[in-house]
């Protein structure tokens, strides 16, 4: 939809939970930068919802509701690894395990979907 893959927006979110886990776990080999990922500009989403998104769709609920509900998962994301990153690593499963993560990526997730719904049927 005008320069977004919803699916592949939806997929990359679903997968972030287990980077996350492996992350906090100890089994990924990646090194995540705080500053980058809790930044919600920075991923196809967020520069799709702060350029196309916002050019073609701003007068839509769903979109309004999807700008802040992608920040919130990218900070939580970020405390996240923040927490691993300064060797909390019992924080960072709390805050993995049963802080807002999971239901904002989630809220994501259905933003996302409710947004091609409404596309689709204007269409």
């Amino acid at each position: 939809i005008k320069g977004l893959d919803i699916r592949s927006a939806i997929s990359i979110h679903q997968a972030w939970k287990e980077r996350l886990f492996n992350y906090v776990g100890g089994s990924s080999s990646e090194k995540l930068d705080h500053n980058m990922i809790c930044r919600d500009n920075a991923c196809a989403l967020g520069k799709w919802i702060y350029c196309e998104g916002q050019t073609f769709f701003s007068e839509l609920t769903e979109y309004h509701k999807l700008k802040p509900a992608n920040s919130a998962f990218h900070i939580s994301a970020g405390d996240i690894i923040q927490a691993v990153n300064e060797g909390a690593k019992g924080k960072a499963e709390i805050l993995l395990t049963d802080g807002p993560f999971s239901e904002q990526s989630r809220e994501v997730q259905i933003l996302l979907a409710k947004l091609y719904s409404r596309i689709n049927n204007a269409v």
